[in-house]
C-alpha cells in the first residue's frame, strides 16, 4: 500500500487542504510556520503513529464559518472534526487480499468530545438487501 494523495482539514494551521499529491519522493518546501511539519504530523495520525494533542486541532476551522478566527456565542453548538484522509494505491496481492481491483481511501477523523475512528471509504449500495450480495444464494 502506497500513499498518494492527502486531504487534512482543521489540523494545526491545514484548515481545508485538500488533494495534495505524494510521490515516491515528495518535497515539501515553504516559509517557517507554513504548514511542513504540520502535513508530516497528520500522516502520522492518518497512520495511526502519533495521536492528537489538543494543540493539534486547528483554532480557526475554516472548514466551520461560525468558528473562524474569533470566537463567538455559538461556538459550543457544533465540536470541530479534524480530518486527514489519504488514498492509497494497492499492490496487486492486497488488491487480491482485500478482494478490490483499485485503490482505497482512508480517514481517520477526531470530533470533540468524541474521540477518534478510522474509516475506510467504499461505495456501498443504497439498497440494504444488495449489501453483501455475494453471500445470498439464488433459487432458481
Amino acid at each position: 500500500m502506497r500513499l498518494v494523495e492527502l486531504s487534512v482539514t482543521n489540523f494545526r494551521s491545514l484548515g481545508d487542504v485538500q488533494g495534495i499529491p505524494i510521490h515516491k519522493q515528495t518535497i515539501l518546501t515553504g516559509h517557517n510556520d507554513c504548514g511542513k511539519t504540520a502535513t508530516l504530523d497528520a500522516i502520522a495520525f492518518l497512520l495511526g503513529e502519533r495521536p492528537l494533542a489538543d494543540s493539534d486541532i486547528s483554532q480557526f476551522a475554516e472548514s466551520e464559518p461560525a468558528r473562524a478566527a474569533l470566537p463567538s456565542d455559538d461556538d459550543a453548538a457544533e465540536p470541530i472534526a479534524v480530518t486527514v484522509e489519504g488514498r492509497f494505491d494497492l499492490s496487486d496481492a492486497e488488491k487480491q487480499a482485500l478482494g478490490l481491483s483499485s485503490s482505497i481511501q482512508v480517514r481517520r477523523r477526531h470530533v470533540e468530545g468524541e474521540g477518534v475512528c478510522l474509516e475506510w471509504l467504499a461505495q456501498v449500495p443504497q439498497n440494504p438487501a444488495l449489501r453483501n450480495i455475494s453471500s445470498l444464494s439464488a433459487c432458481f
